[in-house]
């Protein structure tokens, strides 16, 4: 009994150790890639970075190097490239490549190679940053930040790449205007964040004198949807920009300077719904300053940025030919009802060139009416031309709009939005009242039409 009590002793303990896990050793990890493989042999590698980007196997290798050609500004292209380990094929194999990646709002590709790539050969970085983030518990996301020309005049790309352990993929992207110091990230582990400084510049010119710095701070939040679906993502959870809540139209530039944006769409839920009205002039904040010159943007858009989110404004309007000072309560931009860049509205084309009605104008048509805009030319196959349209026309009304100037049509035009079916009556060349529907058309190509902001 004793020998075989010293047998099953002996065995148990030799299975136990068999069933230890192995130490890891060199013998446990991937040799190191060869980077010769991925960088061509012309350009210079400027750092790497291992990094556990995925929760098991080992860290992924991030790459950073810049050409040995410079471009046509003189200038060294920078990328970021991020290589993992493929343990079936037992090679190291790239999951993701800056330079091929398209930013989000890239609908275009040439040769394989997106044009509006998130770092296209073809920019000016000066300063390329990356680090992890860990947003939650078992993630771990790569942060980047590239600066172009960094200064008053530059601009900065920041990005977050997700590695699910097969494929990377852009989680988060934002090109923004620096601010008085870089992006960061904050917080501690599991639960950091990614806060962004922006300098407020006036979107018709953003080459001048930022008017303050705001901070918006980008974090992994959950999002559930019906059926019971959850998914995490990014988003801008907390901003210092102030939000008015309007989508409003820039006319072109008269006699070197900006005239006052008019409102074309109200958001709902916005700090303007209900206050504000489509076609509403906005003049300007009693009481503010902001420091502007002939190229840069109507100043009500710097003196509405100076006030921080929670500020209450009085705002000076003109509604129809009428002055009026609204109080708004400005909001942030983290505010759900707030939506970066999306549902912006198209001004409507109608593809007229047009003139006011003149007495002199009346007088030799020979008819009323006494105002209006006359029909100069119609462009071929717009939507001017599908409605009937015909040079010597008088367009006396647009909607529920009187006419009674060239300026007048050109602003009910451009306020509707884009495929909007629309009621005009005009005069036509006989003297003869006419109405007809138009559908408002989007502006082509070769004509660019005037800028719409957010505000």
């Amino acid at each position: 009994m004793l020998t075989g009590s010293l047998f099953l002793i002996t065995m148990a303990a030799l299975f136990s150790t068999a069933a230890e896990p192995r130490p890891a050793g060199a013998a446990s990890n991937p040799p190191a890639p060869d980077l010769d493989h991925f960088v061509p042999a012309t350009d210079q590698i400027v750092s790497t970075l291992q990094v556990h980007l995925a929760q098991r196997g080992p860290a992924q290798e991030v790459v950073d190097f810049e050409s040995a050609q410079p471009n046509t500004q003189g200038k060294t292209p920078r990328d970021l490239m991020i290589l993992s380990w493929d343990h079936f094929a037992k090679r190291w194999v790239t999951v993701w490549n800056g330079a091929k990646v398209q930013s989000p709002d890239a609908t275009s590709t040439s040769g394989g190679l997106a044009q509006n790539a998130v770092l296209p050969t073809a920019a000016f970085i000066s300063n390329l940053t990356y680090r992890p983030i860990t947003p939650a518990k078992g993630r771990t996301d790569l942060e980047f930040q590239d600066f172009y020309n960094f200064g008053a005049n530059g601009s900065v790309e920041v990005g977050i790449v997700h590695y699910d352990g097969q494929s990377a993929s852009m989680a988060y992207f934002d090109t923004v205007n620096p601010g008085t110091s870089r992006p960061k990230v904050i917080g501690k582990v599991p639960h950091q964040e990614l806060s962004v400084p922006v300098g407020w510049l006036t979107t018709a010119d953003p080459q001048c004198c930022a008017v303050r710095t705001y901070v918006y701070t980008v974090a992994l939040r959950k999002q559930r949807f019906k059926g019971g679906y959850q998914q995490s993502n990014y988003g801008i959870t907390a901003s210092t920009q102030s939000w008015l809540g309007v989508y409003a139209l820039l006319p072109d530039q008269a006699n070197g300077t900006y005239p006052d944006p008019l409102v074309m769409t109200v958001l709902p839920g916005s700090p303007a719904a209900g206050v504000l009205q489509v076609a509403d002039q906005l003049v300007g904040v009693a009481g503010v300053s902001a420091p502007s010159s002939a190229d840069n943007g109507p100043p009500v858009m710097d003196e509405v940025a100076k006030s921080l989110p929670g500020a209450k404004i009085a705002l000076n309007i003109i509604r129809g030919t009428t002055p009026m000072v609204v109080n708004i309560t400005l909001a942030s931009t983290a505010k759900a009802a707030y939506t970066k860049d999306q549902g912006a509205p198209s001004p409507g084309y109608l593809g007229v060139d047009v003139t006011s009605m003149t007495p002199a104008l009346q007088s030799q048509y020979g008819f009323v009416p006494s105002a209006g805009a006359v029909v100069l030319s119609v462009a071929d196959n717009s939507p001017a031309a599908n409605a009937g349209l015909t040079q010597g026309d008088v367009i006396t009304s647009f909607a529920s709009t009187p006419i009674n100037s060239s300026a007048a049509l050109q602003n009910a035009a451009e306020l509707t939005s884009s495929f909007t079916t629309v009621q005009i009556g005009y005069t036509d060349t006989s003297g003869t009242a006419q109405s007809a529907k138009i559908v408002v058309g989007s502006f082509p190509q070769n004509t660019p039409g005037p800028e719409v902001t957010e505000i």
